[in-house]
C-alpha cells in the first residue's frame, strides 16, 4: 500500500479491503462512497497502531481473519473493529449484497459448515493475539 495516502484515498482502500473480506467480493462504487461518508460522519480514529495494523493487513490480506477474531475478544470497541463493523451495515443495505444477509432456508450441510467456522474462528484467537503483537 502507499502509505502516504490521505483522507479519502485510505478510506477507499480500506472500503476495498474490508469488503473483500466481508463478502468476499469487489466493493462496487456505491459501497465505497458510503464507507468513506460514514467514515467522515462517524469520525471513527484509529490510533497511530490501529494504522500500522491495517496498513500491514491490507499488504497481507491472510492475516485478516486471525486478527479480526483476536480483536473481537481483546479490543472489540476499537477502530478497526469499527470500521469492521460500518462496511458490515454498508453491505447489508446495499441491494447488490443483500441477498448474503437475508433469510433463507438453510441444509444440514449449511449448519455444519457455520459451526465448524465459528470453531475455526474460535480457534484463531491465540494466534491473532500473537500477530497483533507483531504489527
Amino acid at each position: 500500500m502507499n502509505y502516504n495516502y490521505t483522507g479519502e484515498e485510505v478510506l477507499k482502500e480500506e472500503a476495498k479491503f474490508f469488503c473483500k473480506y466481508i463478502m468476499g467480493e469487489e466493493a462496487n462504487e456505491q459501497t465505497i462512497q458510503l464507507y468513506i461518508a460514514a467514515n467522515t460522519k462517524l469520525k471513527i480514529e484509529v490510533t497511530p497502531r490501529e494504522r500500522r495494523q491495517i496498513n500491514h493487513l491490507i499488504d497481507n490480506p491472510g492475516l485478516l481473519p486471525w486478527v479480526d477474531s483476536a480483536l473481537a475478544i481483546s479490543y472489540p470497541k476499537g477502530g478497526i473493529r469499527r470500521k469492521l463493523f460500518v462496511m458490515f451495515s454498508i453491505t447489508e443495505s446495499i441491494p447488490a449484497f443483500s441477498s448474503g444477509f437475508l433469510p433463507q432456508a438453510r441444509t444440514k450441510k449449511y449448519i455444519y459448515s457455520a459451526v465448524s467456522r465459528l470453531l475455526i474462528a474460535l480457534c484463531r484467537i491465540p494466534v491473532g493475539l500473537v500477530i497483533l503483537t507483531w504489527i
